[in-house]
């Protein structure tokens, strides 16, 4: 038996589709609704759907109805990028999610490099902007 073509429209199917193609952690362990199914290099979940290669949480945000305006990315509040729960999405400006992938990067080097750190505290400066995180 042929399997009916999954259609972009029918966004109750498309959350079927990835919820059974993925592991939803509970909420103690992070709440990320993992995509077990195929992952770029970086992470990111793909699917094809109407004859196109499709990213999973750009998807499952439209899917729960929400809006990508044009010009915007979607952002993994949570760091994970396979995952798609929408509570851990957010739709921002390239520039804004360029920013605060790179305050993540210097969040964990300081972290994992005290010396850096007391060297930027005698400096009185920082690496990291302030960025508003909004959910």
């Amino acid at each position: 038996m042929k399997r009916k073509p999954l259609e972009l429209a029918d966004k109750a199917a498309v959350i079927s589709y990835l919820r059974s193609r993925s592991l939803e952690w509970p909420a103690a362990e992070g709440g990320c609704w993992e995509w077990m199914g195929y992952r770029e290099k970086e992470g990111y979940g793909r699917f094809t759907a109407e004859g196109k290669p499709r990213y999973v949480h750009r998807e499952a945000f439209k899917a729960f109805g929400r809006r990508i305006p044009d010009g915007f990315t979607i952002d993994h509040l949570c760091g994970n990028t396979s995952c798609w729960n929408p509570s851990h999405l957010e739709a921002v400006t390239r520039e804004e999610n360029t920013r605060r992938a790179r305050n993540a990067y210097w969040k964990a080097f300081l972290r994992d490099n005290h010396a850096a750190l007391n060297v930027l505290g005698k400096l009185g400066g920082s690496v990291i902007e302030p960025v508003a995180v909004t959910r």
